[in-house]
């Protein structure tokens, strides 16, 4: 990306003009699409990507530096038939376009059975946070029945095996509502051979 006082470009250019096209056309139809409603499938087809409201995110990470009334972000491919300019006044669209995404983001809530950590606890704001044994993901996380300073203080830090109900957002675990936990030690098996 480069940037300049009054624009602000992008250029997409790879050596397998595949890959350049494909980017570049995906790139110039979702933000197409998400300031006219327009599905162009003449560009590429994009049915799968338009309802991702992570994707849609990280495109408002592309547009959010125009600000000024004089801002216009240059999408150009390798292929010259397939451009776009954006203005900030756009980015306004975006971001109307943005909100009725979140307004029909899937979400989903299962009940299920995790491993890993009481990693976050802010007892003032009351707020904790869950980490799954084998990421360094924390997972914001309520419990359905509030545990006492005392049971925080012997779980923090310990190895939990939680019960609960985790809703995701567009396959995307976002929180746990924890109905059960309990402490689960590893046990070495070598202990058991002497």
């Amino acid at each position: 990306m480069k940037n300049g006082s009054f624009e602000q470009i992008i250029f997409i250019l790879f050596n397998n003009p595949l890959i350049s096209n494909t980017i570049a056309g995906s790139m110039i139809a979702l933000f197409t699409y998400f300031l006219t409603k327009e599905n162009n499938s003449n560009i590429i087809n994009i049915e799968n990507l338009i309802n991702n409201q992570y994707l849609a995110k990280n495109l408002y990470q592309i547009i959010a530096p125009l600000e000024d009334e004089n801002d216009i972000l240059k999408l150009i491919s390798s292929n010259q038939n397939i451009n776009l300019l954006i203005s900030s006044k756009d980015k306004l669209l975006f971001q109307d376009a943005l909100e009725d995404l979140k307004k029909n983001v899937s979400i989903e809530i299962y009940d299920e059975s995790f491993f890993g950590y009481l990693s976050i606890v802010d007892i003032d704001k009351n707020k904790f946070g869950f980490t799954l044994e084998g990421t360094r993901q924390h997972i914001p996380i309520t419990f359905e029945i509030e545990p006492s300073l005392d049971e925080i203080r012997n779980i923090l830090g310990l190895r939990l095996k939680i019960d609960a109900r985790a809703t995701y957002e567009e396959k995307i675990l976002k929180e746990l509502k924890i109905y059960h936990h309990e402490l689960k030690i590893r046990t070495n098996l070598k202990d058991f051979g002497e």
